[in-house]
């Protein structure tokens, strides 16, 4: 019993603690802005109104990020944030006998609520936590007091993914206590709301490889503080922490977003890049440039550019015309690839120009060695077709000039122009259908398939250690290395 006081107790301080670093934090930076902290204004209906909207704001954003393909969902957000204000968020509540309820009502009339919440589920999961190896307990139950505060203050603007999360679970922890009591409609209002966005989220991640400003900013921050050289002392501590972006779980540092954080490294792409003129025309000297150059002997080199030249004529068609019949116009993707390729005009164009650079490589005399993820599944596609080309090119007089050497080790070629074969991994769920049916668009890999790991939505910390990366076909354009981004320039 004396323990469980003392836990208690302990869990009260805490709060207590992190609601004042909360509030102090929210006077500087107000003061540091030159306003006037107005304890009414953070509480009223109109910045309400634009703190959730703010939050939608980052879901529309994330959602029109790259090539635009889920830019539903940023729709959908909106959506949400609009019935959850006017009270038709769940059609259910509403009916004869019960009231809409707003969110902001819903919020204003749970506090207490959500406090008894609160503590019934520090209660429970804290000790269970505390035995885990490896979790932080402190920064879950910081982020969670914090989370919570910003709720009852009606603040939305700086929630991330794992407030949102944290919360939603908090409630669905207590649902059975509190569904029978006189706030169970509000606060399944609150519960439903976030249960909504994260799907939302989810969404975005397995669709576009996406996340709203407030994840980026939390991770960039993570990892400024994973970097930060190690220093000893109170003031070094601060100034670790300072250099890290902040302080602790989830408290504000810029309105509508949780974290300051410094601008994402800008990433060379793939976008648009122009070839050069009459590329597919050149006629190098062949005999000259490879002499067993990383396994490419002069005809093997000239087989690969003539593949890399023929199917990109070939998915020209394709590219142009998504809903052709002919097979020959549709390249070999993995299932995760099919709604790019039949949703975006754009991708189909970095996709194709993939061939084209590693032609342009080859025409220079340089390894064709891809330099993002759209030229590597775009190379072992070409490795996969080459050898039925032979009986073209027997009939291709430059071809059948050539010196005749081993020239047909392909495995040798694969292993010294390819660091990695990670890629493959997206085709063991197998590859996509591209016939312009757009039925299953919205189909996300299944649970526990290859698909989901190499792509990291499982979650699974197996993912990291494996070094996956740029594998989501979002990502597919990102340049490997900087250095190399025009090296098929001729």
């Amino acid at each position: 019993l004396a323990q469980g006081i003392r836990f208690i107790q302990l869990i009260a301080a805490g709060y207590t603690c992190q609601l004042e670093m909360v509030q102090a934090h929210k006077k500087r930076r107000a003061e540091a802005d030159g306003a006037v902290v107005d304890p009414a204004d953070a509480g009223s209906d109109a910045a309400a109104r634009a703190s959730i909207e703010a939050l939608a704001a980052q879901f529309v954003d994330a959602s029109r990020e790259g090539y635009a393909i889920s830019a539903a969902v940023g729709d959908r957000a909106v959506v949400v944030v609009r019935k959850a204000l006017d009270g038709s968020l769940l059609p259910e509540i509403g009916k004869p006998g019960r009231a809409r309820i707003p969110l902001l009502e819903a919020i204003r009339s749970s506090c207490a609520a959500l406090d008894t919440a609160l503590a019934q589920y520090l209660a429970e999961k804290i000790p269970k936590l505390a035995a885990a190896q490896g979790f932080d307990t402190e920064q879950f139950v910081a982020d969670l007091l914090a989370a919570v505060e910003h709720l009852k203050q009606l603040s939305f603007a700086q929630f991330r993914t794992v407030d949102m999360d944290n919360l939603q679970a908090m409630l669905t922890n207590s649902e059975q206590r509190w569904q029978a009591g006189a706030n169970a409609d509000a606060l399944f209002t609150i519960q439903q709301f976030f249960l909504q966005l994260l799907d939302l989220g989810q969404q975005l991640r397995e669709g576009a490889a996406a996340e709203i400003a407030n994840d980026k900013a939390d991770e960039l921050r993570r990892l400024r503080r994973k970097q930060a050289p190690p220093q000893t002392g109170a003031a070094g501590g601060a100034a670790a922490a300072a250099a890290a972006g902040g302080g602790g779980g989830g408290s504000p540092a810029a309105a509508g977003c949780a974290v300051e954080a410094e601008p994402e490294p800008t990433r060379l792409v793939y976008r648009h890049v122009q070839l050069p003129e009459g590329w597919s025309d050149r006629r190098p000297n062949w005999v000259k440039m490879f002499k067993r150059k990383n396994g490419l002997t002069p005809k093997m080199a000239y087989r690969l550019h003539h593949t890399a030249v023929y199917w990109h004529d070939a998915y020209e068609e394709g590219v142009h015309d998504v809903g052709n019949s002919n097979f020959y116009s549709r390249p070999t993707l993995p299932k995760c690839a099919k709604k790019f390729w039949v949703s975006s005009l754009a991708w189909r164009q970095d996709y194709l120009a993939c061939y084209a650079r590693i032609a342009c490589r080859l025409q220079k005399g340089l390894n064709p060695q891809p330099n993002c993820t759209g030229e590597e599944v775009a190379f072992h596609d070409i490795m996969r077709l080459a050898p039925d080309s032979d009986d073209c090119l027997a009939e291709d007089p430059e071809f059948m000039r050539l010196p005749a050497r081993s020239d047909d080790d392909y495995d040798l070629v694969s292993e010294l122009v390819v660091e990695d074969e990670d890629v493959l991994a997206l085709f063991e769920d197998g590859e996509a259908d591209l016939d312009g049916d757009e039925e299953s668009l919205d189909t996300e890999p299944e649970f526990g398939s290859m698909t989901r790991f190499t792509l990291g939505l499982d979650g699974n910390p197996a993912h990291a250690i494996m070094g996956f990366a740029n594998l989501h076909p979002n990502d597919w354009f990102l340049a490997f290395k900087d250095d190399r981004f025009n090296d098929h320039a001729v």
